[in-house]
Formats: structure tokens, sequence, C-alpha cells
């Protein structure tokens, strides 16, 4: 198997291998490029409602952290409502309308990242039960990437807490059918992905395509892969 020189820790994630009966996927950032050309549209909350997006974006901050055991959605928009001085009915009208609705609409232009369909297609055949959990609301974007009919279980960390905090990984193991240790998790964030994954001892993946590795410190059961080519090599040997 060829790597390149961001693919790191593979022999650790070796052992865990045969013990792996499913594997979920972040998406954003996961299945394709976060920052470029296709994704300049999701940027369009911040221009159209700057002050709106700033306390979104700081509310999902206070949520990862808090130790209130409301769930996402009740903290998220009871910070907001606090902070701009309305309902919280009116504050979950006004992400709606202001932010969700143009991220949804701005997701239509957006493509994978190459050979990602190729690999979840060859994990299918090989009996690999397939899953998504991502931060943000999935709505329509498996089927937009055309993943769709790849994926058996999909959620949203919404539901419940945003990661890295336990709940979301947990209440994925459940849905799966299987637990934490046997679920590998794909993502590409070190600290939402790998170390929310570990929390809950399930072994991590990373689609780690930035020019130099990364300076934080990795879970021991976390390996990077610089491409979906290199993820796929790894599970056909």
């Amino acid at each position: 198997m060829t790597t390149s020189k961001n693919t790191h820790g593979l022999e650790l994630l070796e052992p865990y291998k045969a013990h792996i009966k499913a594997i979920a996927f972040d998406i954003d950032g996961t299945f394709y490029k976060e920052f470029g050309k296709d994704t300049i549209g999701l940027m369009l909350p911040v221009l159209f409602h700057p002050r709106l997006f700033r306390t979104y974006i700081k509310a999902r901050s206070y949520t990862r952290v808090a130790e209130d055991t409301r769930s996402y959605k009740d903290l998220a928009y009871d910070y907001i409502a606090t902070e701009l001085g309305i309902s919280i009915r009116e504050a979950e009208h006004r992400v709606e309308e202001g932010i969700m609705k143009h991220l949804d609409r701005s997701f239509r232009n957006i493509r994978p990242f190459a050979h990602v369909e190729e690999c979840l297609k060859s994990l299918k055949e090989q009996g690999y039960r397939l899953g998504a959990l991502s931060d943000f609301p999935i709505s329509h974007k498996l089927e937009t990437l055309g993943l769709d009919s790849f994926i058996d279980v999909a959620i949203t960390a919404e539901d419940t807490r945003l990661k890295p905090r336990p709940d979301s990984f947990l209440s994925l193991a459940n849905l799966m059918g299987f637990a934490p240790e046997e679920i590998l998790y794909v993502g590409n964030s070190i600290a939402k992905d790998a170390w929310g994954a570990h929390g809950v001892s399930m072994p991590s993946a990373l689609i780690w395509q930035h020019a130099k590795p990364p300076k934080e410190e990795l879970p021991e059961d976390c390996a990077l892969f610089s491409s979906y080519a290199e993820l796929l090599a790894f599970f056909s040997l």
C-alpha cells in the first residue's frame, strides 16, 4: 500500500481492524472540501445576517462545553434568544429562515472528494454497515452528494449534543446496533471527531488533506489518511 507523508498511525489502527463491523462518517469537511469555490454560497448567512450568524456560532460553541443537561436545541435557542433579546420561538424562526435555508440552497453545488463513492461502495460490498453523524442538520446533503444509497443510519448531533460530547456518539452506536469499539468513526477534526470518538472507546480515522501533519496530539486509536483512496486501500488489504 502506497501512502502519503500525511498518512499516520495505520499500525495503531490495525489491532482494531478485526473488530470493526461498522464505519460512520462526519459529513461537512469530511465528504467534501469545506472551504473552496463550491462552498462560497455557504457564507451567505454571514453577509446577510452577521449578528445572527455570530450569535449562532457562539451558541454552538457554548453547548459543546455547557454542563447543563438539556439538549443542544434547548440550550442553543435559549442562548440565542437571550443574546438577541427575543423569544425562543423567534430565535428558532430566525435561525431557520436566516441560516438553515441559505445553507440548504447553497449546498446544491457541493461535490464530494475524489473516491468517496468508490470507497463507500466497496465498504458496503465488504459487509460493513455504514452511518453518518454530523454536527449540522443533514437535510438532503447525502442525496445531493450522491451517497445516500450507501448510508444505513444518518443522524445529526443537534438531536442530542454536539461533538465532542459523548451523547451523539453513543446515540450513533445504539442506532447502528454495535458497541462503540466496533465502529470506526471517520472525520476531519482532531478535537471534535478523533477525541470525541475516543471518549466512548470508538476508534477513529481522519481524512487529513492539509499540507502539513497536525501539531495537536492524536488519540492512540486514531489514524490519518490523506485520501479516500488510502482509506479504501487500508480496508482492502
